[in-house]
């Protein structure tokens, strides 16, 4: 019996089909030469005309934060904006099913004011998940993809 794949999440396909347009169309975002990443040529150009027509938004710092939540790595100098994971290669869409979003680690007071809530609203639950298990923070299951 074959191995069951994994749901990839919209954002990583979203932003694979968006270096592959890219690439193509020698665009704000391509892949990097060894196609084992993608560089950003136009950030502002990026921000305005790329990322509406992939996603709800036009902030090019909610892109990278995102990014950075599925463990991906800047790489190079500051000024060059170049991005890799593992599993994000030029050819290999498949591969993409083994990046996983990492899970948001809260600060010692968020657990506290958490717990405080939960105490608040007379919860017995000990468990630290505060109807949050996508760990975004926002307080819902759901994750979102962009």
């Amino acid at each position: 019996m074959a191995k069951r794949q994994r749901k990839v999440p919209g954002f990583l396909t979203k932003t694979y089909d968006m270096v592959v347009a890219g690439t193509k169309d020698n665009a704000s975002i391509v892949w990097n030469r060894e196609g084992s990443g993608f560089v950003v040529r136009d950030a502002d150009t990026l921000a305005s005309k790329v990322l509406p027509n992939h996603f709800r938004h036009n902030n090019y710092a909610s892109f990278v934060r995102q990014l950075n939540m599925y463990g991906f790595h800047k790489v190079g100098p500051p000024e060059h904006l170049e991005f890799q994971h593992e599993f994000f290669v030029r050819g290999n869409k498949d591969a993409l099913q083994h990046i996983q979003r990492i899970p948001v680690r809260r600060t010692l007071k968020q657990q506290k004011e958490n717990a405080a809530r939960k105490r608040k609203r007379g919860s017995d639950s000990d468990d630290d998940s505060d109807d949050d298990n996508d760990g975004d923070g926002d307080g819902d299951d759901a994750e979102k993809d962009d």
